[in-house]
């Protein structure tokens, strides 16, 4: 993902963090009223402006060990 779409997941990481309960009826309710508005806009903005390369989310790194060799 590198659009719009970033800032939108972002604000509903933030969003999730600060509203989860222990109830997964009010967490599914918080959900809904909430959050999904917020993917329905990164969704409609992300048609409409531009690709920004310099946004981007949900990189994966790959490291591995070097072996020794003497």
């Amino acid at each position: 993902m590198d659009d719009i779409r970033v800032i939108f997941q972002l604000v509903n990481a933030y969003i999730y963090k600060k509203t989860v309960t222990g109830s997964w009826r009010m967490n599914l309710l918080l959900t809904v009223i909430l959050m999904a508005p917020f993917n329905v806009l990164g969704e409609l903005f992300a048609k409409i402006l531009p690709n920004n390369s310099d946004l981007y989310l949900d990189n994966i790194i790959l490291a591995r060990s070097a072996k020794e060799t003497f």
